[in-house]
């Protein structure tokens, strides 16, 4: 099980936007996240969730 903490981005495992876990109780997780302008927030298991895969190009760095 992956370890995770306030301030994390996540996503659900099965696909979805990037949400950013707003609170942590036990294996449960508050996540917040916006369709346009709207504010949406629930609880997933930690279980569902799991960090995005970062993009080479993020990876890398800023351009010199």
């Amino acid at each position: 099980m992956e370890q995770f903490k306030t301030g994390d981005v996540v996503e659900l495992k099965s696909g979805g936007p990037k949400m950013t876990i707003h609170d942590l109780k036990g294996s449960m997780a508050t996540c917040v996240w916006f369709v346009g302008k709207d504010k949406k927030q629930d609880v997933f298991d930690v279980d569902m969730l799991k960090k995005p895969m970062r993009s080479s190009s993020a990876r890398r760095g800023p351009k010199r």
